[in-house]
């Protein structure tokens, strides 16, 4: 038995299900075909997994029931001036290209801090959990937070309202870059 065949069986007995049944599992099957489950660190690549899968019921669940344009708050975080400029004119791209309508551009410098005590931050969750915007857009989930437990917890408060958030790129494309 190969090594990507027992890190496909771990991840299926992980998520409690039989193996070959859920969203998981068949996931894992597209990625065990390309050859693109890790051998060193299954543990880490499941849990990107299952937070991407999170994070786009999320989406589906806040874009589904919407009739007209998608409203979105574009979210970008750095330690350097230069680069949020780069990231908010690539954020603002992608949401033109999809047809989104930016209602606001928030902005935080230090990513220290807990996602809830950054002031862009919490002005993003704000304006997307009061109504305002439908979801959030940013680069990628470091823009929110590169530990796991605040992630999902970000995650969750925004499903709960109804809103989302989107990634410019998926959270495994961030644990291939570790």
């Amino acid at each position: 038995m190969t090594v990507q065949r027992r890190a496909r069986m771990r991840f299926s007995r992980r998520d409690g299900l039989p193996r070959g049944f859920g969203s998981f599992a068949v996931l894992e099957a597209e990625d065990a075909a390309f050859g693109l489950l890790p051998v060193a660190e299954p543990d880490s690549y499941y849990r990107a997994r299952r937070l991407q899968q999170l994070r786009i019921e999320g989406r589906h669940a806040a874009l589904t029931p919407l009739d007209g344009p998608v409203k979105v708050v574009l979210y970008a975080m750095s330690c350097q001036e230069s680069t949020l400029a780069e990231d908010l004119d690539r954020l603002e791209t992608v949401a033109r290209d999809r047809g989104w309508q930016v209602v606001r551009r928030y902005t935080d410098t230090s990513a220290d801090a807990e996602p809830v005590l950054r002031p862009g931050w919490q002005q993003a969750r704000g304006d997307a959990g009061s109504g305002l915007a439908h979801g959030i857009l940013a680069v990628d989930r470091r823009a929110v937070s590169r530990a796991d437990e605040p992630y999902e917890r970000e995650l969750r408060w925004l499903g709960e309202r109804l809103t989302f958030l989107e990634l410019l790129a998926p959270e495994t494309a961030m644990e291939a870059t570790r």
